[in-house]
């Protein structure tokens, strides 16, 4: 039993939030676009994006922006985070203003 829990631990999947301001239009359209197609290659899903509406509840700074990666395993995330040729969301959103937040969630 404890190698069946052991396996399905390995398979669960690994979600990165991403919520972020974007102060350069053309470097979020040139980033993001790309998104669809290159995060599939590393184990990627894009799962949600959407634009900012309301403010419900809490005091977390609201973000323009937001979109959800199912990624197969951290690795897959980590991969894909780490390789230069992608550019990073921050920059992307217009340079450290964008605002980024990136927060790492495990599959249940």
């Amino acid at each position: 039993m404890a190698l069946m829990m052991s396996a399905n631990v390995q398979k669960k999947k690994f979600y990165a939030l991403n919520m972020f301001g974007v102060v350069d239009v053309q470097k979020y359209l040139a980033y993001f676009s790309r998104l669809p197609e290159a995060a599939p290659q590393y184990g990627g899903r894009m799962v949600a994006f959407g634009r900012f509406r309301d403010n419900v509840a809490g005091d977390l700074a609201p973000r323009q922006v937001l979109f959800l990666v199912e990624w197969e395993s951290e690795e897959a995330f980590n991969s894909f985070r780490d390789d230069p040729d992608l550019g990073r969301p921050a920059s992307a959103a217009g340079g450290r203003d964008g605002v980024l937040c990136q927060a790492p969630f495990s599959g249940l």
